[in-house]
C-alpha cells in the first residue's frame, strides 16, 4: 500500500553521446537551393535534425524526449534523400547544413551545368560572330572587281550569316533553355514523387511481412515523446 501511496520517481539519465534524430519533410513557402542538385530551385525537401536527448524510467517504461536545443540539421532533396538510404557503402550523397553551431546562408547561387552549356555556347557564339565581321571585311576586299550586283548579292549572304548568328540563333538557344528547365523540373518531380513513394511501400512491405530490422523487429520499446 505505501508503494501506491508513494510511487517512485521517474528515473532521469541523461549523457552527452544522448541524441534524437528526426526526419521530416518540409514544404517552403519560398524556393530553396541545395548543394548538389541540377535544379536552382525546390519546395518540397527533406530535413534531417539531431538534438540532445535524455531517457526517464517511468510508469515500467523508458521514454526517450529530445531537448528543443538543435545540434546539426541537414536537408537533402526527395531524391537525394533516396540515394543516400538505398546506396549504403557506395560513396556518399550531397546535401545542404542548414545548422551547425548557428544557422548557414544557402548554398551560392552557382552555375546549374544546364546553365554552363549555355553560357559556353554563347561565348563561343560571340567569337564566331567577331570572326565573321573580320572574315566579311576581308571579303569585302577581295570582291572589290565584282559587278555591283554581285557585290550586293554577296553582302545579302554575309548578312544573313551574320543575322544567324546575332539574333535567330541565340533566340533558339533561349527557347531551348526555357524548355529543358521545364521538362527537368516535371521530371526531377516525377522522380522525387516516385522515390518518396517507393520507399512508404517498401516499409509498409516490410512491415507485412514481418521484414522489419531486427532493431526495429525486437524493440517493444513506448513511443518516444519530444519534450514540450
Amino acid at each position: 500500500m505505501s508503494n501506491l501511496k508513494n510511487p517512485p520517481k521517474p528515473e532521469q539519465h541523461e549523457h552527452p553521446s544522448y541524441g534524437m534524430l528526426s526526419i521530416s519533410r518540409s514544404m517552403n513557402t519560398h524556393a530553396m537551393r541545395l548543394f548538389g542538385s541540377s535544379l536552382k530551385s525546390h519546395r518540397g525537401t527533406i530535413r534531417l535534425t539531431v538534438n540532445p536527448g535524455y531517457m526517464q524510467h517511468d510508469l515500467n517504461h523508458d521514454w526517450y524526449y529530445a531537448r528543443t536545443q538543435t545540434l546539426f540539421e541537414i536537408e537533402l532533396s526527395a531524391a537525394q534523400f533516396a540515394e543516400a538510404i538505398t546506396s549504403l557503402n557506395s560513396g556518399s550523397t550531397p546535401c545542404t547544413i542548414r545548422f551547425n553551431n548557428g544557422f548557414l546562408e544557402d548554398p551560392p547561387d552557382i552555375e546549374t551545368e544546364v546553365e554552363r552549356v549555355k553560357n559556353r555556347f554563347g561565348a563561343d557564339l560571340k567569337d564566331m560572330v567577331q570572326v565573321l565581321k573580320e572574315r566579311r571585311a576581308e571579303i569585302e576586299k577581295l570582291t572589290g572587281k565584282l559587278s555591283d550586283k554581285a557585290k550586293q548579292q554577296l553582302k545579302i549572304e554575309l548578312d544573313v550569316m551574320v543575322q544567324q548568328l546575332t539574333s535567330n540563333i541565340p533566340y533558339v538557344l533561349e527557347q531551348f533553355d526555357k524548355a529543358t528547365e521545364k521538362v527537368v523540373t516535371s521530371a526531377k518531380t516525377e522522380i522525387e514523387s516516385f522515390a518518396m513513394h517507393a520507399l512508404h511501400m517498401v516499409g509498409l512491405e516490410a512491415i507485412a511481412e514481418g521484414k522489419l530490422p531486427k532493431m526495429l523487429a525486437a524493440s517493444a520499446e513506448p513511443a518516444t515523446k519530444d519534450e514540450s
